[in-house]
C-alpha cells in the first residue's frame, strides 16, 4: 500500500522556500479583487458535489486517493514560471499536492527550456515512451494526435474512458460542442485535453491605448481604422512619441496583424469564410491592409523597430512615453506595463478590434476555441505501466476536487472560500517577498499556464487584477462571433500533413519575405498581382484544398 504524505506540512515548507526563493518584482496589485456577486462568473464543469464512490478497479466514479505502488512518469515541457522558485515541477505546491490527493506518485520528466521538440524526439527514437506524454499535438507531432495513435505512441480513448474517465466523459456530454472539437474525424478521444469553455476563459489579447493620453488629448477611444490614424497622428505630433503604434509585423505572433487586419475583413494564414477555407495572404483585404500599414511606416505611425523588436525595447517604448499604441495580452502585456510603471499618470485602456467602418462590429479578432492548440493536451503512451491508473490521474482534472486544485490550488494557502467564491489569498495576489502572481500561482495551480483540465472564468477575473485588465476582456469580447471565421481544430491525416508541409515550406518563407519588402517598401498592383501569382505556382490552391477537406470532415464529426 502506498504511504500517503501530509500535505500540510510539506506545502508549508513550500511556501518558506518559496518565499526564501523571490525575485522582489513588486508585480502586485494593491489588494486581492473580490468579484462582485452580480459579475460572479458560474462553476467550472466539475464544480460539483462529488457522488457515490467505488473502488479501484471498477467501473466509473471512484473515491480518491487510490492505493497503488505505480509511479507513473509524465513528460511535459518545462514551467518557465517556477523555474526561479524550484528546481523541478515536481516540487512545486501542485504537484505535491496533486500526487497526495489521487494517491499517485509522478515522477515529472521535463526538457531544459527550449528543448522540448530534441527530447521528445529522442524520446520517441529511443522507443523509452513516459507513461503520460503532454505536448502540443496540433503542431508538435506530424498528424496530430490521431497521427500518433497510428504510430503506436499513444492508445486510442475512448473504450477504455467509458471504464475509467466518468468526470471527463460528463463534461463532454454536458458540453457537446466541445466533444466535437476534441474527438477525430472517426469521434474518437486521443487525450485529455485543456479545455477553455467559458466566454471569460477565451478572449485575452488586443489592442490598447495610453489612457492619460487621450484623455489629455480629448480624443475618443479609436473604433475605426481612420480613428487609430488621426489618434496615431496626434501622439507623434503633440505627445512626441517616436514609436507611436509598437509592435512587430514578423515574427510570430504577428502582433501588427493581431491589431489592424481585423478591420479588412481577413485573417491571416487560413480561416473560414462562410463555409470556405482561405488564405489571408493572398485576399484582396490583405493587400489593401498592407498599403494602409505602409503609409503609417512611412508617416512614422508605427515603429521603426517593426520588423526586428524584442521586448525590452517593446517594454521601453510603452513605459518610456515613445508609444501610446499597442496590442498585447491582458496579463503579461498590459498587466506587467501597469505594474511597472514609474509614471503617476500612466494608465492603458483597451479598445475594440477596429473596423473600418463607424457602427460595424469585428468578426476576425482575437479568440480561442474550447479545444485550443496548446501544449496542456495529455495522451496515454502505448508502454504505460497502467492505463486504468494513467487514466485515473487524469480523470481526477475535471472532476469536483481536481478542478479546484488546478484552477485554485490548495485551501488555507493559495485560496479561500468566501461566499461560496474560490478566492486567492494574499500570499498569491501581494505576495510578501514580490514573487508576481503568473510565478507564484503557476507553482500552485495549473490554471497560470495549461494542461489537461478546464480552465476557470473565477480563475480569470482575479488573475486579470487590476480594472483595467477586467474592462480589457469584456472590451475585447465584443466582437460578431470572431469563432465563425477561426479555423476550427481540425484532423488531417498523415499524408495531408506531409503534403501540407512540403507545399507551405517554400510558400511561408516566400511570403515572409515578400510581406515584409512590402510592408516597409510599398508596392505596386503589378507586384501584389506577381506575388499572388507565385504562391498560386508553388502550390497555395492546393494547401487550401487540403483544409477544405479537412474542415468538411470536422463539420461531419
Amino acid at each position: 500500500m502506498k504511504k500517503i504524505r501530509n500535505i500540510s506540512a510539506i506545502v508549508l515548507s513550500m511556501i518558506f522556500i518559496f518565499t526564501a526563493a523571490a525575485c522582489n518584482n513588486n508585480n502586485q496589485p494593491a489588494a486581492t479583487p473580490t468579484p462582485p456577486a452580480a459579475a460572479t462568473p458560474t462553476a467550472t464543469p466539475g464544480e460539483q458535489a462529488t457522488p457515490p464512490a467505488t473502488g479501484l478497479g471498477q467501473t466509473g466514479i471512484i473515491q480518491y486517493p487510490i492505493e497503488t505502488d505505480i509511479t507513473l512518469r509524465w513528460f511535459q515541457d518545462s514551467v518557465g514560471n517556477v523555474q526561479t522558485l524550484v528546481t523541478g515541477f515536481g516540487q512545486t505546491p501542485f504537484a505535491i499536492a496533486l500526487s497526495e490527493q489521487t494517491g499517485i506518485d509522478i515522477e515529472w520528466v521535463e526538457p531544459p527550456l527550449g528543448q522540448l521538440a530534441e527530447r521528445f524526439g529522442n524520446m520517441i527514437a529511443s522507443n523509452d515512451l513516459t507513461d503520460i506524454i503532454m505536448i502540443n499535438w496540433h503542431t508538435q507531432y506530424q498528424g496530430a494526435a490521431a497521427g500518433a495513435v497510428a504510430d503506436s505512441i499513444i492508445i486510442e480513448l475512448t473504450e477504455p474512458m467509458t471504464i475509467w474517465a466518468p468526470h471527463y466523459l460528463q463534461v463532454m456530454a454536458d458540453h457537446p460542442e466541445v466533444a466535437r472539437q476534441v474527438v477525430t474525424d472517426d469521434g474518437n478521444h486521443v487525450v485529455f485535453p485543456f479545455l477553455r469553455i467559458d466566454p471569460l476563459t477565451k478572449v485575452f489579447f488586443g489592442p490598447m491605448v495610453r489612457a492619460d493620453w487621450i484623455e489629455q488629448l480629448e480624443i475618443d477611444i479609436p473604433e475605426t481604422i481612420d480613428d487609430w490614424e488621426i489618434m496615431l497622428r496626434r501622439f507623434r505630433d503633440e505627445m512626441g512619441a517616436n514609436s507611436p503604434f509598437i509592435g512587430n509585423a514578423t515574427a510570430e505572433p504577428e502582433f501588427i496583424h493581431s491589431a489592424f487586419l481585423t478591420a479588412y475583413g481577413v485573417r491571416i494564414d487560413f480561416y473560414i469564410d462562410n463555409g470556405e477555407v482561405r488564405w489571408g495572404f493572398m485576399e484582396d483585404g490583405y493587400r489593401d491592409f498592407a498599403r494602409r500599414m505602409n503609409q503609417w511606416f512611412d508617416e512614422g505611425l508605427l515603429s521603426p523597430t517593426l520588423f526586428n523588436i524584442d521586448r525590452p525595447t517593446w517594454d521601453a517604448g510603452i513605459l518610456g512615453n515613445n508609444s501610446g499604441g499597442t496590442v498585447g495580452f491582458a496579463g503579461s502585456g498590459m498587466g506587467v506595463w501597469l505594474a511597472n510603471t514609474t509614471d503617476p499618470d500612466f494608465d492603458l485602456v483597451a479598445v475594440p478590434f477596429p473596423v473600418l467602418n463607424r457602427g460595424d462590429i469585428s468578426s476576425h479578432g482575437f479568440v480561442s476555441h474550447d479545444f485550443a492548440s496548446s501544449p496542456g493536451h495529455a495522451g496515454i503512451s502505448t508502454q504505460a505501466q497502467s492505463v486504468e491508473v494513467a487514466m485515473r490521474l487524469l480523470d481526477f482534472a475535471y472532476g469536483p476536487e481536481g478542478n479546484i486544485l488546478y484552477n485554485y490550488g490548495i485551501e488555507g494557502v493559495s485560496f479561500e472560500w468566501e461566499n461560496d467564491f474560490p478566492t486567492y489569498t494574499d500570499f498569491i495576489m501581494r505576495n510578501p517577498d514580490g514573487i508576481s502572481i503568473s510565478h507564484i500561482l503557476s507553482a500552485h495551480t495549473r490554471a497560470a499556464h495549461n494542461g489537461p483540465f478546464v480552465q476557470s472564468p473565477r480563475y480569470v477575473v482575479q488573475f486579470q487584477a487590476t480594472d483595467q485588465q477586467r474592462h480589457a476582456l469584456n472590451v475585447w469580447a465584443g466582437q460578431d462571433r470572431p469563432e465563425d471565421t477561426f479555423m476550427p481544430p481540425i484532423s488531417m491525416t498523415p499524408d495531408e500533413t506531409a503534403e501540407l508541409a512540403r507545399i507551405m515550406s517554400e510558400i511561408t518563407t516566400f511570403r515572409q519575405e515578400t510581406i515584409s519588402t512590402f510592408l516597409a517598401n510599398g508596392f505596386t498592383d503589378a507586384q501584389w498581382d506577381s506575388y499572388v501569382e507565385s504562391v498560386v505556382n508553388m502550390g497555395i490552391n492546393d494547401a487550401i484544398a487540403i483544409f477544405q477537406a479537412a474542415y468538411n470532415r470536422y463539420l461531419q464529426r
